[in-house]
């Protein structure tokens, strides 16, 4: 399967990402010295204006991951606006069933790794959850790229469009800008 979608193009930035499981899958390695793997330990977890290609398998778990929580975060306060207008309402059904991703890319971690726990250590600047100061690794998705704005969300289509994307060989991410 290849699929190459959420392209998207401003005076800032531009991004996609590719889905790509026709050479096999790549293998999750625990990062904590035991059989748990920290999320934002390893890998890219800026991913902004830059023109650079993201092919390794901890970027796209860092990139996943932020897109899961930024997605919650935007419809839990799109909900509270109870906005009435069409493009809100389209907007609030492309994020419908986000509160589900972050949990179903766990379990995808764990059901196709050796990883037994996970801990997720990226700290995505105000939308921060956690108070505890365990969130210690700055994390980042340029505004026109992020699922806060509805874009590169198909990762989440279901479970196997997850895994595909996160343990796909040729799967990547693009991210760049069109300013150069």
């Amino acid at each position: 399967m290849k699929i190459r979608m959420g392209f998207v193009s401003n005076s800032s930035s531009s991004s996609f990402i590719v889905i790509n499981n026709k050479d096999g899958y790549a293998k999750l390695i625990p990062n904590d010295g035991y059989d748990g793997y920290e999320i934002g330990c390893c890998g890219k977890t800026q991913f902004g204006w830059e023109n650079q290609i993201s092919r390794d398998i901890d970027s796209r778990v860092n990139f996943a991951a932020m897109q899961a929580r930024y997605a919650e975060h935007r419809s839990k306060h799109f909900s509270a606006l109870g906005r009435e207008d069409s493009d809100y309402l389209r907007f609030v059904e492309k994020l419908k069933g986000c509160e589900s991703w972050y949990p179903m890319l766990l379990e995808v971690l764990k059901e196709n790794s050796d990883i037994t726990s996970i801990k997720d250590r990226i700290s995505l600047y105000d939308r921060d959850e956690d108070k505890t100061g365990y969130q210690d690794i700055e994390g980042f998705i340029d505004h026109q790229s992020c699922a806060s704005e509805g874009s590169n969300i198909e990762i989440f289509r279901d479970k196997q469009t997850l895994k595909d994307f996160i343990f796909g060989i040729n799967s990547y991410i693009q991210t760049g800008n069109d300013n150069e």
